[in-house]
């Protein structure tokens, strides 16, 4: 789950740019997954599963969307779960 949040932190620094302060107003509310696509562009609904060099199948796509609250908590969810916790900026590192 933390890599999940650093993930989608670290995109959000790279969107709004190296040379910009990331802000928790940035951060805050709703962000949705629509979509997985690969480096075409092609949207992906199923993804082999490839561990220690042995297929073991294929993932459904079913990524999870995130509501970040202002008072330092978020609720991660997709159509089979649902997560609660707590998040914070770290303004020294802006991460």
């Amino acid at each position: 789950m933390r890599q999940t949040i650093f993930l989608i932190l670290s995109l959000l620094i790279f969107q709004v740019g190296i040379s910009q302060n990331l802000t928790e107003s940035d951060l805050i509310g709703e962000w949705e997954f629509i979509e997985l696509q690969d480096e075409n562009g092609e949207k992906q609904t199923k993804i082999p599963l490839i561990r220690f060099g042995r297929d073991m199948g294929i993932e459904n796509v079913n990524r999870d969307s995130y509501v970040f609250n202002n008072g330092g908590t978020y609720k991660s969810f997709n159509p089979l779960n649902v997560s609660y916790g707590t998040w914070y900026l770290d303004k020294k590192l802006k991460k």
